[in-house]
């Protein structure tokens, strides 16, 4: 993404394999402006990838045993254009830095709050991006 991102215009890729969080946080998500895609899984978040360009990615970082680092790590790679933020549920403080480290932009710990959420998502995409 170059420069300011316009929010009606702004893609997300969720990424949660809780069922009714996916559903929950798309419709949020959705009623807030943004296109939403979801996946339940990296394998389905990397088809994702291949065939649309996002502007942000929400990503879990403990998807049914999957481990999430390595799509961030591939984001970073190949999608470098892409922002990622982790949405998990493991407030440990080393993977907080080992993800902010791999090129997340941020880690936020569930639960979140929608509406600080949206308003999170929209200060990152309304800002500049170096």
């Amino acid at each position: 993404m170059d420069g300011v991102a316009n929010v009606s215009t702004c893609e997300l890729l969720l990424v949660e394999d809780d069922p009714n969080l996916r559903s929950t946080m798309a419709l949020v998500l959705q009623k807030a402006g943004f296109g939403v895609e979801t996946a339940v899984s990296l394998t389905t978040a990397r088809q994702h990838l291949q065939t649309k360009q996002f502007d942000l990615l929400l990503l879990d970082l403990d998807l049914s045993g999957e481990c999430g680092l390595p799509l961030l790590a591939e984001v970073r790679t190949f999608h470098n254009n892409v922002q990622t933020v982790i949405f998990s549920a493991q407030n440990s403080p080393p993977l907080q830095k080992k993800a902010l480290r791999n090129g997340a932009r941020a880690y936020l710990v569930k639960p979140v709050d929608p509406t600080e959420i949206i308003l999170f998502i929209r200060s990152l995409i309304c800002a500049p991006t170096a």
